[in-house]
């Protein structure tokens, strides 16, 4: 391995930088800018390869120090997607309709009438 991909994610804080697929131990470097966040990413690096050494620093890569590259893309989102359905009262009323025509249309009239009566009766109690 011989060089790191180093992400450096701006936030409302600030920047925060770490060497990417670095798994068990963490190296994180932060900054007010993108540059102070990434010297101190690599400050960090260096001050973990000095302590640890180099082995230890490429064993902790989950990808095995394969990675030749790494990209990042932005997709737009459709505003609708995710958003909740606006439903209402009067479309779910029709939803609830036809669930229930649908179900008591396999049923005999008069069952169902006796069903509906059986509850009428508990009421009372």
């Amino acid at each position: 391995m011989k060089s790191v991909k180093i992400i450096i994610e701006q936030r409302k804080d600030g920047f925060v930088g770490y060497p990417f697929g670095f798994e068990s131990d963490a190296i994180v470097g932060q900054g007010s800018t993108y540059q102070e966040a990434l010297e101190n990413t690599r400050s960090a690096i260096t001050a973990y390869i000095e302590y640890y050494g180099r082995k230890q620093f490429r064993s902790r890569f989950e990808h095995g120090g394969s990675l030749i590259n790494l990209f990042v893309e932005e997709m737009p989102l459709d505003p609708k997607l995710g958003a909740k359905p606006q439903l209402t009262t009067k479309r779910a009323k029709e939803i609830l309709d036809a669930a229930i025509n649908e179900f008591l249309s396999d049923i005999p009239p008069e069952r169902v009438e006796a069903y509906f009566n059986s509850y009428k009766n508990d009421d009372k109690d």
